[in-house]
């Protein structure tokens, strides 16, 4: 009987192990799919913002002056931003963000119009 007691406390303690065994890796497979989703979503971030950086850049040399080509890139840490731009009066400015295995692509449209602004004054003079 003593022996038989024995092996049903070995019997047991082999059991909860395995279910300790099953519940830590259970958190820690959760734990791993919250970091992926966490970097996920980093990552992505940083692609939109990278790509609308390149449509803010080309939109400043536009409106100051500054000279640009229709396509032109530049770098953002290692990744790259591809800039497009196309149109008259009305361009279409796409920023094209390619990092690791991240692609995001903005797109914006600049309206450039001219406008004659008018400046009516009178004067007056005297009694009047």
């Amino acid at each position: 009987m003593n022996r038989e007691q024995g092996l049903i406390g070995l019997y047991l303690t082999i059991v909860v192990l395995i279910l300790m065994g099953g519940i830590i890796a259970s958190i820690g497979f959760g734990v791993l799919m919250q970091l992926r989703m966490i970097r996920n979503i980093t990552q992505s971030a940083q692609a939109y913002f990278g790509a609308e950086a390149g449509v803010e850049d080309a939109i400043y040399r536009i409106r100051t002056g500054k000279q640009y080509s229709p396509n032109y890139e530049f770098s953002i840490g290692t990744a790259m931003v591809e800039v497009t731009i196309s149109g008259g009066n009305t361009k279409t400015i796409t920023g094209n963000y390619s990092g690791g295995n991240v692609y995001r692509s903005v797109e914006g449209v600049l309206s450039l119009s001219a406008v004659s602004p008018q400046f009516f004054y009178g004067v007056q003079a005297g009694e009047g």
